[in-house]
């Protein structure tokens, strides 16, 4: 396999009701697909989407500067093994962002090369279709996620008030049947007096987890936290490489990691983390981080490489109305050759809003 061309685009982000800052839907409302061109004439697709207090912390524009030298430099390279592609990435020394498109768009015309879908390159999981959790906003969500077959939801707090917050989910629980799990995520919304408040209060609504319910990165308040909560805690903002699960494993901080392929350099390196947490005794999923249709499906590709048990994982489509590949408690896996994504791009738009295709 030759690269011989690239083209990157940018893309606008789609929100919805997702519930989010205005300054932080400017920070991360856009994100870029790189498309590679091999000499055969395919063609692979990667996507760079940051966010604030995610991944890098680099800026779009940095990204994608870095990001148009380093798929410039691989013009006239021949690869022809995963970890040809891993050692040509990391020789680059890209955002993670960055790493995460780069890699992708490779791994991409790879297995079109091979005439195999992603996941096959990755490892030995032959998954064909995926647990997934619903994002939900209310009552209202929730009901449509269980009447649609869905077995877990997703529900995000520390927007409002706390008092605001446990009526949502008081409401939520009340209007949904009892075997719905419930994971709540925080975004590192609370300090340490709202959160030990909140994990006293939410305990009669059978809560699954909480997800980075503090407000800061410091392992050994996380860890001081979990040690007095009756529900299990997740990380995800903590989770970035795989020294970081050492840490959390040794410091007792948490239950759960919940992994984002784009915010830790891309798949193979989410791979190694899953696999170092399950190691290390942690419960692990594999989530998208929001961005377009691309990196969704690389991280669908992903979670169907594991082999073994898989926990529920944060892979439904976002548009959810995006795509056909989402039913009920599940995502289908793309059975064709390669990553199973195109993004479509309206001839001579500079930007565009992602009109998902999985």
């Amino acid at each position: 396999m030759k690269v011989v061309g690239h083209q990157i685009h940018r893309y606008r982000r789609w929100f919805g009701a997702l519930a989010c800052s205005q300054a932080t839907r400017l920070a991360a409302g856009a994100g870029v697909h790189l498309q590679l061109q091999a000499s055969c004439g395919r063609r692979g697709f990667g996507d760079a989407a940051p966010w604030p207090g995610f991944g890098s912390g680099s800026s779009l524009k940095t990204i994608t500067a870095q990001l148009e030298a380093a798929a410039e430099q691989l013009h006239g390279q021949e690869l022809s093994e995963v970890m040809e592609i891993d050692d040509a990435v990391g020789e680059l020394k890209l955002p993670s962002e960055g790493r995460h498109a780069l890699e992708l768009a490779l791994l991409d015309l790879l297995a079109q090369e091979q005439e195999r879908p992603l996941h096959e390159l990755l490892g030995d999981g032959n998954r064909e279709r995926i647990p997934v959790h619903r994002l939900i906003h209310d009552e209202e969500d929730a009901q449509r996620a269980a009447a649609a077959g869905a077995s877990c939801v997703k529900l995000k707090l520390g927007a409002s008030s706390l008092s605001e917050d446990l009526d949502r989910v008081r409401r939520i629980r009340r209007r949904v049947p009892a075997k719905l799990r419930l994971r709540i995520d925080v975004n590192g919304r609370w300090d340490l007096a709202t959160a030990q408040e909140a994990e006293r209060r939410l305990r009669p609504y059978a809560v699954e987890w909480l997800e980075q319910p503090l407000s800061n990165g410091d392992l050994g308040q996380l860890a001081r936290f979990r040690s007095g909560s009756q529900i299990p805690i997740a990380v995800d903002e903590c989770v970035r490489r795989l020294s970081d699960v050492d840490c959390i494993a040794a410091q007792q901080a948490a239950d759960v990691v919940v992994i984002k392929p784009m915010f830790v350099g891309g798949l193979m390196a989410a791979r190694a983390i899953y696999w170092r947490a399950r190691d290390r005794k942690l419960r692990a999923i594999i989530t998208h981080s929001l961005e377009s249709c691309v990196g969704q499906a690389a991280a669908i590709q992903l979670a169907a490489s594991l082999a073994g048990s898989l926990e529920v994982c944060g892979l439904a489509p976002h548009p959810p109305n995006a795509g056909s590949r989402a039913t009920g408690a599940f995502v289908t896996v793309p059975r064709c050759a390669g990553l199973g994504a195109i993004p479509e791009r309206p001839s001579g738009s500079p930007a565009k809003r992602e009109r998902y295709t999985l």
